[in-house]
């Protein structure tokens, strides 16, 4: 009784040492998936991110540009008619001062 009940006592322990292993194999794997799962998480955001990016900056080009030509126009008509430019000018700031003066 005494060899079979220790046979028994060995057989367990090596079960018990194989479930261990199972158990750590198990564990490193579940890590790895999670640090997969997060390596995509964070791919996935990252071009979300960009998404959201080029969709803010196309508004700001297009009002970069439209200034822009709104620049180009101002200077082309100042080029057409320097003298009028001259002129109008002097009474937006002729107006200004004497606005500033009031107060």
């Amino acid at each position: 009784m005494s060899d079979n009940f220790d046979h028994e006592l060995q057989e367990l322990k090596r079960e018990i040492q194989e479930l261990k292993e199972q158990l750590s194999k198990t564990g490193q794997s579940g890590q790895q998936d999670l640090k997969d799962f997060g390596g995509r998480l964070i791919n996935q955001i990252e071009d979300m991110l960009r998404s959201s990016l080029d969709k803010a900056k196309q508004p700001v080009e297009k009002a970069g540009d439209y200034s822009k030509n709104l620049i180009e126009a101002g200077e082309k008509k100042i080029e057409e008619k320097p003298l009028v430019s001259i002129l109008a000018a002097f009474g937006i700031g002729w107006l200004v001062a004497r606005l500033m003066e009031r107060k």
